[in-house]
């Protein structure tokens, strides 16, 4: 009975640690000094914890914080320490900060400072991704500094541009992000000025697949430029690719769009060429229709229901819009 009372000491005791640390990991994505002292004082800090895995570490004005130990977080996720107070080290102490982190010493009227012991010149005090960032021999840092070791901000593995009936949609896939906040999509007609026409919110971080999308819904007639920058958390950016399309004002107009299986599909294109070439592809690529009109007279195609719910590419002598069948 005794044996058994002592378990439930434990589980209780680890059950109520497990839900502290809960508490913080939920809560608190970022933390401050609040006095001057050590690093692993928790008494320096708001929260009261030892700084480890949080998005962000702020040193304020006024306050100092000594490294005295080994601060390694290489297994946390990116973190930013922000120093507009300083941040010091005893002689030999270092902090090792993951892939993607930086620190970030502010300029003036809160000057940023990094400074250390009397350790030898070639002594690491702080490294990023395992790259020495800043050594003894470096002396003194004041802000405005960063010290970053950013990943590459994205791998675009597509980048396209689409003409449709009214508007041109942008669409590109990232295989993985580190520390991205948003992207930028511009434009331009020579391929020299650019406008940025609009912005789409980045996930941060993620290691799997991601398909964004944007439409430009005031294409310019003819050739144009599309360029996709990326903008990580810290303002630095990053042109991934640019494109061109030449886009035709005078588009075929079909509908209903979306059309229902057992409905008629009207298609109303006017041009020079008396031949209208009909195409529809589905999705994958295959033609599943394709006929040849003569003269301006309005298209009627019947929607069979051999055709299944979904997405298809309507052509009309190579200018291509999209349908949807439902």
């Amino acid at each position: 009975m005794e044996k058994s009372g002592k378990y439930l000491v434990k589980l209780w005791t680890i059950l109520l640690t497990l839900i502290f640390l809960s508490f913080y990991t939920a809560r608190a994505s970022k933390v401050e000094a609040i006095k001057t002292g050590n690093w692993v004082d928790i008494g320096c800090w708001d929260p009261e914890v030892v700084p480890g895995c949080f998005d962000t570490i702020l040193i304020p004005a006024g306050m100092v914080i000594t490294v005295t130990d080994q601060i390694d977080l290489t297994m946390c996720n990116p973190t930013i320490v922000l120093v507009e107070g300083e941040l010091t080290f005893q002689t030999g102490k270092k902090i090792d900060l993951s892939c993607g982190s930086c620190i970030e010493l502010s300029g003036f009227p809160n000057q940023g400072i990094l400074s250390g012991g009397n350790g030898g010149g070639s002594s690491n005090w702080v490294t990023i991704c395992e790259q020495g960032m800043w050594k003894a021999e470096d002396g003194t840092a004041y802000g405005p500094l960063s010290l970053c070791n950013l990943l590459l901000f994205a791998d675009l593995t597509a980048f396209e541009a689409n003409s449709l009936a009214d508007n041109v949609l942008l669409s590109w896939t990232i295989a993985t992000e580190n520390n991205c906040d948003h992207y930028t999509i511009e434009r331009s007609e020579d391929g020299v000025n650019w406008r940025n026409i609009g912005d789409v919110q980045g996930a941060g971080y993620s290691n799997s697949s991601i398909d964004y999308s944007y439409t430009d819904w005031s294409p310019v007639n003819g050739l144009s430029y599309y360029r996709l920058t990326e903008i990580d958390f810290n303002g630095n950016t990053s042109i991934l690719k640019t494109i061109s399309l030449n886009y035709n004002a005078e588009r075929p107009v079909i509908y209903p769009n979306p059309v229902h299986i057992g409905e008629t599909l009207s298609i109303a294109y006017s041009s020079d060429s008396p031949t209208k070439f009909v195409q529809i592809y589905s999705q994958d690529g295959k033609v599943i229709y394709e006929q040849q009109f003569e003269g301006d007279q309005l298209i009627s195609i019947e929607v069979s229901d051999r055709l299944s719910s979904g997405i298809y590419i309507v052509d009309v002598n190579g200018i291509q819009t999209r349908m949807v069948i439902r």
